[in-house]
């Protein structure tokens, strides 16, 4: 199977529990050329995107937007739904998670209904504001800013009824951004410091730096070994994987970039300035083949439900046999309907919670 935009990187995948002190250098050479998706909006806090190509958008000027990326680009903006000042918002399953600092709240939306009545899902909430949320396997973190100096990150559980309690993970720092990488979990300051990561599943972790000192850090995100990063003028790359990672400047001369979403094979989408806009971007991932690995997927053949086991699934990634993809599925649960897909054969490229990426093919009857 041919999976378009998509090259290997040489080598193995290395554990940054073996990373040596840290070098930074600061480069251009990958910049790359900025494509306007939609314009009219005021000010974006952060991005996600559906499995149907929908990108949601939220804009401090009280309203999330949409826009469907089937349209040709530049598209038409729309509409999603009506809030006070909304902050952080996430495609989790079947629902738009969001959050607003109007009376500080954390709700939901069902994706195909917005007009429905928002769910609470958290009824008590620390001080400070929600900005980001970033779902792992089975949990939910929420990022929270009290203070230029003060914050934390929580998390609370997807799948059980809600409204729920946060569970602390770590306080002390007021946390923009937020992402997760074998493991561990990155997060970025809402003002000026480094970048730090952690063990989420300790009780009191200490956090470690990774990047030092940046200027005004927003939104993180993983794809692949890099960890993608926007300042307030820049988007940066930084490699995971490697013993002694230079920080490499991709996108430069921009306006306060927003938190970032990935669609899971081209571009990386975000707000700048008073528009949408996405960067073309190459995915250099270690592949492996699943019967290499320890993940199975059954039943193959299927009908249309496949189960998966061993694996904790970020993103599925469907391709025909023309190498053509027919289905992104962004996925907190050990499922995948099918269903949808006539008969044939289709390769996977399958993106785990924890940075992996494992590859295969499945029959669709």
């Amino acid at each position: 199977m041919n999976y378009p935009h998509l090259t290997h990187k040489a080598g193995t995948m290395k554990s940054l529990l073996t990373l040596l002190p840290i070098v930074l250098l600061i480069t251009n050479s990958l910049s790359a050329q900025i494509e306007t998706v939609a314009t009219g909006v005021n000010f974006i806090q952060d991005v996600d995107l559906d499995q149907d190509g929908i990108l949601y958008a939220a804009d401090v000027d009280t309203v999330i937007h949409f826009v469907d990326l089937d349209q040709s680009i530049p598209a038409n903006l729309s509409t999603y739904l009506i809030t006070e000042n909304p902050r952080g918002l996430a495609v989790i399953d079947d629902y738009l998670y969001f959050t607003t600092d109007g009376d500080i709240s954390i709700v939901r939306v069902p994706l195909n209904d917005p007009a429905a009545e928002p769910e609470t899902v958290i009824d008590e909430l620390p001080p400070g504001t929600p900005l980001e949320f970033l779902a792992v396997n089975d949990r939910a973190y929420v990022a929270f800013v009290n203070t230029l100096d003060n914050g934390g990150i929580y998390r609370f559980e997807l799948g059980q009824p809600f409204p729920q309690q946060l569970d602390t993970v770590i306080t002390g720092f007021p946390v923009s951004g937020m992402a997760f990488y074998e493991g561990e979990l990155y997060f970025t300051y809402f003002n000026s410091l480094p970048i730090r990561k952690i063990d989420p599943n300790q009780s009191n972790p200490t956090p470690e730096t990774v990047v030092p000192e940046l200027v005004g850090p927003n939104g993180l995100t993983v794809v692949g070994d890099y960890l993608y990063i926007s300042t307030e003028s820049t988007i940066s790359r930084f490699d995971l994987s490697a013993p002694l990672p230079a920080l490499q400047a991709i996108a430069t001369d921009l306006s306060l970039p927003s938190r970032m979403a990935f669609d899971g094979t081209n571009y990386l989408y975000f707000g700048e300035g008073n528009r949408l806009a996405r960067l073309p971007i190459p995915l250099e991932v270690n592949v492996t083949e699943l019967g290499e690995s320890d993940a199975s997927i059954y039943p193959n053949p299927t009908g249309g439900m496949v189960y998966l086991k061993n694996i904790s699934l970020r993103r599925a990634i469907i391709s025909d046999s023309f190498g053509r993809r027919v289905l992104v599925v962004s996925a907190h649960r050990g499922q995948l309907d099918l269903s949808g897909l006539i008969p044939g054969v289709y390769g996977f490229l399958l993106e785990t919670t924890d940075g992996r990426w494992v590859s295969g093919q499945l029959s669709k009857f």
